[in-house]
C-alpha cells in the first residue's frame, strides 16, 4: 500500500527531536552484536543455555552445528551487506549472495529461520537455510511452522509412522538437504506429503495418529518459536497462554531473565522482582512476568515499532512518544492499562470462539527434560505459572476475565457479552 500525503504528527519539532534522541539511545552491547551480527548472533551463543531448540525439540545441545549457521559465519562467507528498516540505527537485516547450487541472492535467514531448518532438523548447512528461506519468502510461508512441520515429519518417518512411499519416495532422514527444500516447495504449492504438512503439525499429527500426537510441538496449532521455554522458563507460561498459539512476539517474557527489559518503571521493577531476574530456573514470578511482557508487547505492536527497541525503551518513553505523535496525554500507567485492555479483548475473542483453559497448555515434548545442554533434566511446572498468571491477570481459576476486571478496563459491552457465555 502506498500514500500520497504525509502522516501529519500533533508536535513536529519535539517529534523530530524526539527521534534524534531515540535513535542514539539504540546502543549497547546487545545492539551491537545485532548491528554486526544479526539476530543469527543468537546461534552462535543459545546453545549455552539451551535456547536453541535440537531434532524436533528433542536434544538440548548441537553446539557444531549452531556454530556452522550463526551471524559470525553467515558475516564470513555469504554476507553482501546489511539492512535497516527505515531510519533505524540497527541494520540487522542480513542481505545475502549464494553462488553454485543453491545460487541466490536476496534476504538472509534470520535466527527463527535458522534454527528451524538448521538444528530441528539436524541440518547445519547455511547455504541450504538459505535455499529454503528464500523458497518460504517466494510462497509466503512461515519459516518457523515451515521448518517444524518438516521436523515433525521427520521423526515420523524415524519411528516409522511416515513411510517411504507415504513421503512420495523422499529420504526424510534427518538433515537431508534434499528432502528439507523438496518439502519446503511441496509445502508451498500444496502437493504430495506438502499438502498434509501445509495444515500444520497438529492436524498431520491428528491424520497420522498412532502416537505421532506426542512430538507435534504446537499450542492452540500454532507450532512454537525457536526459543525452548526449558532454558527460560517464563516462555512456557508465555507460549501457553498466548491468544494465537505459541508466540515471542507477543510477549518476549524471557527478557527480564536476560536483563534486557528495562528496569525505570516501578511496574517493570515489581515484575522483575518475583520474577527472579537472571534466574531463569525459576517458576515462582514467571506467571506475573508474562502478563506485563504481553501487555508490553500488545503496546508495541499497536505502535508498529521494532520489538527490539520497543522492549528496551521504559512505558514512560512509550507513553512520551505517542503523545508527541497524537497530541493526547498518554501516562505510563495508562500505556500499560491499553496494553492489557487489549490482551483482555483477545481472550474475550477466544472465548466465544469456543477456547477454554483447556488450551492454555505445552505440548508433551516440551514439558519432557533433556539429556544434555544447558538445560539438562529441567521442566517448567506449567500448572504452578498459570495459577500464579490468571490471579495476576484478574481472572477465575478457569482463566476467564472476571466481570468486574473487565469493568475496571472499561470494557462493560464485553463484560456483558461473556457472562451469557457457559464456562464449560
Amino acid at each position: 500500500m502506498r500514500g500520497t500525503q504525509r502522516v501529519a504528527v500533533a508536535e513536529p519539532a519535539r517529534f523530530r527531536e524526539k527521534t534524534k534522541e531515540l535513535s542514539t539511545s539504540l546502543s549497547g552491547p546487545a545492539r551491537e552484536a545485532l548491528s554486526l551480527w544479526g539476530t543469527a548472533a543468537a546461534m552462535d551463543t543459545g546453545w549455552l543455555t539451551g535456547d536453541v531448540p535440537v531434532k524436533n525439540w528433542r536434544q538440548g545441545l548441537w553446539k557444531e552445528g549452531c556454530l556452522k549457521l550463526g551471524g559470525k559465519r553467515m558475516a564470513e562467507t555469504i554476507l553482501k551487506k546489511r539492512h535497516a528498516c527505515q531510519g533505524c540505527p540497527i541494520r540487522c537485516a542480513r542481505w545475502v549472495k549464494l553462488q553454485g547450487r543453491f545460487r541466490m541472492e536476496g534476504p538472509g535467514p534470520e535466527y527463527q529461520t535458522l534454527a528451524s531448518f538448521g538444528p530441528l532438523v539436524l541440518n547445519d548447512n547455511l547455504e541450504v537455510v538459505c535455499a529454503a528461506n528464500d523458497l518460504c519468502n517466494r510462497y509466503g510461508l512461515d519459516t518457523v511452522s515451515t521448518g517444524s512441520a518438516i521436523a515433525f515429519a521427520m521423526e515420523a518417518y524415524e519411528r516409522g509412522i511416515l513411510s517411504r512411499e507415504e513421503a512420495d519416495g523422499l529420504d526424510l532422514s534427518w538433515g537431508n538437504a534434499e528432502a528439507i527444500l523438496e518439502l519446503t516447495r511441496q509445502i508451498g504449492e500444496g502437493t504430495g506429503l506438502g499438502r498434509l504438512l501445509g495444515q500444520g503439525v497438529k492436524r498431520a499429527s491428528q491424520a497420522l495418529g498412532r502416537g505421532s500426537e506426542s512430538f507435534a510441538v504446537h499450542v492452540k496449532g500454532m507450532e512454537v518459536p525457536m526459543h525452548d521455554p526449558r532454558a527460560f522458563f517464563s516462555m512456557a507460561v508465555n507460549y501457553a497462554t498466548g491468544a494465537r498459539g505459541a508466540d515471542h512476539m507477543r510477549g518476549n517474557a524471557m527478557a527480564y531473565e536476560t536483563g534486557l527489559m528495562p528496569a525505570e518503571d516501578e511496574a517493570l521493577r515489581q515484575a522483575e522482582g518475583s520474577a527472579g531476574r537472571r534466574k531463569r530456573f525459576d517458576d515462582q514470578g514467571k506467571g506475573r512476568a508474562a502478563k506485563l511482557a504481553q501487555d508490553r508487547a500488545a503496546v508495541i505492536n499497536s505502535m508498529i515499532i521494532c520489538m527490539f527497541a520497543g522492549q528496551d525503551m521504559p512505558i514512560r518513553e512509550l507513553a512520551d512518544t505517542l503523545s508527541i505523535v497524537t497530541g493526547f496525554p498518554y501516562t505510563g500507567e495508562g500505556v500499560l492499562r491499553a496494553g492489557e485492555r487489549i490482551v483482555n479483548l483477545q481472550r474475550a475473542f477466544n472465548l466465544r470462539c469456543g477456547l477454554s483453559e483447556q488450551e492454555d497448555r505445552l505440548p508433551p515434548r516440551l514439558l519432557e527434560p533433556t539429556d544434555e545442554g544447558g538445560h539438562a533434566g529441567r521442566v517448567p511446572d506449567l500448572s504452578l505459572q498459570l495459577r500464579e498468571y490468571y490471579e495476576a491477570r484478574g481472572w477465575t481459576a478457569e482463566g476467564r476475565p472476571r466481570p468486574e476486571k473487565l469493568r475496571e478496563l472499561g470494557l462493560e459491552e464485553v463484560a456483558r457479552d461473556l457472562s451469557g457465555l457457559n464456562p464449560s
